[in-house]
């Protein structure tokens, strides 16, 4: 008989360390997941098949989810399917170093037109995989396949011990989702783009070499304005543990789209009195950012009034400042866009902004 040999790949981004708890600076001691429920965005990997004839030999790649340079992935479980034949499913994936196949963990189970779930509770790391086996195959009915993956979305910082977090409030420009550069897919890309590439990861970086301590949660999502990301704060996914720093980073889209000043400023407002009535932030600063600029002229015109009113409600008696990314590259030349799109900062354009927004932090903002 022979073999017909349905393979799904995907890549997932994730880095630092893998233990399933963390010390912290309170009392209490959390799990991942905890931390994976309330600091990540819910986004399980669904992988579909296409319909083969079983058995005739080859096989099929099918693509799936993969996740940003700021993101690595809490996966829960996995869940495969068969359907038309008898086939071992083999669940291939990485949590920590490895080469040539030292490292990996694999589960193997048969499926006779059925469902199969495994438990993970891992952070999974790039080059993971499931594979499907035909192995009774009637010639003629059509194999069809499923896998999905079950998790959540993490900023790709693990440093659960740091004394200090910083909730940074962003677009895709925050969540690295079109930085150009090669991504990161398995242990040998060693030039790949990875966190550190990123202007926030930059900035963590410099905070923690002046001795800040510093841990970043991200909530960041392409193509979000300022009253989307407000909709997600009225659903309380802006509310964490602690947030020791408030940065807010949107309005590109906003300058794009449709929204007033008077929406914009609201929304601000709204951060604002956020941080007022959460007693985990009731001490903490926040950071308006003027977001970078935009190749389009009448865009760009757009957004320099976004971000006026932005410095308008700048107070630092109340803890309250602004800083902008208006002149960190000439917009007028789109090499400096990632694909030169004219909106996304190229890898390149990184370091600029990462050294505006930290060297204002450290020279303004005490926390």
């Amino acid at each position: 008989m022979k073999t017909r040999i349905l393979l799904l790949v995907f890549s997932l981004v994730a880095f630092s360390s893998f233990s399933q708890s963390f010390p912290v600076q309170s009392k209490n001691r959390q799990s991942i997941l905890d931390y994976a429920i309330k600091e990540g965005t819910y986004a399980g990997v669904e992988i579909l098949s296409t319909s083969v004839i079983a058995p005739t030999t080859g096989s099929i790649t099918v693509g799936g989810a993969t996740f940003s340079v700021t993101e690595c992935f809490y996966a829960q479980s996995a869940v495969m399917s068969v359907t038309g034949g008898t086939a071992i499913s083999h669940l291939q994936y990485y949590s920590g170093p490895n080469n040539n196949s030292v490292g990996e963990t694999n589960h193997r189970i048969p499926l006779n037109n059925g469902r199969a779930e495994i438990t993970l509770n891992t952070i999974m790391l790039p080059r993971t995989g499931i594979t499907y086996s035909l192995r009774n195959g009637d010639g003629t009915t059509p194999l069809m396949t499923s896998a999905n993956i079950g998790g959540y979305r993490l900023t790709a910082d693990l440093n659960f011990a740091a004394s200090k977090v910083i909730l940074w409030i962003g677009d895709s420009i925050l969540r690295g989702s079109a930085m150009d550069g090669t991504s990161y897919s398995n242990y040998a890309d060693v030039t790949a783009t990875t966190p550190d590439d990123h202007f926030a990861f930059k900035v963590r970086n410099a905070l923690n070499a002046a001795k800040k301590d510093t841990r970043l949660v991200l909530k960041a999502m392409g193509s979000y304005t300022s009253r989307m990301m407000g909709v997600y704060r009225k659903q309380g996914g802006l509310t964490i543990d602690q947030a020791d720093l408030i940065i807010y980073q949107l309005g590109v889209n906003d300058a794009t789209g449709t929204t007033t000043d008077q929406q914009f400023s609201d929304e601000l407002d709204a951060i604002i009195a956020l941080r007022n009535s959460t007693r985990a932030y009731w001490s903490s600063p926040i950071l308006f950012v003027g977001p970078t600029p935009l190749n389009n002229n009448t865009h760009e015109t757009r957004l320099a009034q976004l971000r006026s009113i932005m410095a308008a409600k700048a107070n630092a008696e109340q803890k309250i400042y602004f800083v902008s990314c208006a002149n960190d590259f000439d917009r007028t030349v789109l090499g400096n866009y990632a694909g030169n799109d004219g909106v996304h900062p190229s890898q390149a354009k990184q370091l600029a902004m990462a050294t505006t927004i930290g060297n204002y932090i450290l020279t303004n903002i005490t926390f």
